[in-house]
């Protein structure tokens, strides 16, 4: 027979579970909903210190496809801006925008 504290706690497992997987969300000052994700990536970006959008995603250790995904959804919302390199059009530098600043 099992102890009544491990079948209460097997009973709000999934409770649990949930609540540690669920998507978590932040607000920047204007009160739109960022996720922690894309809070992260804020945090390693720069204002005058460009990076270019591979080695964000293999610092952070993520998929060239899934930064591109955030930074493209992060550039929409006016965080992030992206510039094409004067000598090699495949290159976009990243820099943080006032907006981007005032989020991390």
């Amino acid at each position: 027979m099992l102890d009544s504290r491990i079948g209460r706690l097997l009973d709000a497992y999934p409770a649990i579970y949930l609540a540690c997987h669920r998507r978590h969300l932040r607000e920047d000052e204007a009160g739109s909903a960022i996720t922690e994700h894309q809070a992260s990536v804020l945090q390693h970006l720069h204002a005058t210190r460009p990076t270019t959008l591979p080695r964000l995603a293999e610092h952070m250790g993520v998929g060239r496809s899934t930064m591109s995904i955030t930074v493209a959804r992060l550039t929409r919302a006016g965080y992030v801006a992206s510039s094409r390199d004067k000598r090699d059009a495949r290159c976009v530098s990243l820099t943080l925008r006032p907006a981007g600043v005032s989020t991390r």
